[in-house]
């Protein structure tokens, strides 16, 4: 049973109420009737791995595809939370076999491109680990230059996916805010 992805314009009130909420640099493995959720994805990634036999996942919140030193072991690393999830995942008595992915993020919200292009790095860093771990990616809803907002049902296997608007809000460093705007469609 593959996962299955549903585009929404806004993630229901109470479905985000009782969702567990994954933040930034986190992680979290969780079983049926539970679900996950993560909030304002732009470059960061969010890796879903899940054992549709024994209703048991995991999602991540990724900031960066890999630490910049190898002695770094934090979770908002791609490079460093997959491999826990799926160790975690095992730990727990799932068959690495069973499990089906889904990367959804890494957005280019700011239009930068090659080694400044944080969303597609984290992407593709994700894509190789899965195809090293024989994972299969049943769902890549990646790019693009909008942030999401996801939710995902254990129970069914559903991720909800609703994509912010064109316009993202930032502070300044010296608290000042200021408005962008991308420039692509």
């Amino acid at each position: 049973m593959k996962l299955k992805l549903f585009f929404v314009p806004k993630i229901d009130g109470n479905l985000r109420k009782v969702s567990l909420s994954v933040g930034i640099g986190e992680y979290l493995i969780a079983s049926t009737p539970s679900s996950l959720s993560t909030w304002a994805l732009g470059s960061c990634i969010s890796v879903i791995l899940y054992d549709p036999f024994k209703k048991v996942g995991a999602l991540s919140h990724c900031m960066l595809p890999e630490p910049p030193s190898p002695s770094e072991s934090d979770n908002k690393y791609v490079s460093i939370a997959l491999p826990n999830m799926v160790h975690d995942l095992e730990r727990l008595g799932i068959n690495r076999l069973n499990l089906h992915a889904a990367v959804i993020g890494g957005a280019n919200i700011f239009g930068f491109s090659g080694k400044f292009d944080i969303g597609r790095r984290n992407v593709s860093k994700a894509i190789k680990i899965l195809n090293e771990y024989k994972i299969p990616i049943d769902i890549l809803d990646v790019g693009g230059n909008k942030g999401r907002n996801v939710v995902f049902l254990l129970s069914t296997g559903e991720i909800f996916v609703s994509y912010t608007t064109k316009n993202v809000f930032r502070r300044s460093l010296y608290g000042r805010a200021f408005n962008y705007r991308s420039t692509t469609p």
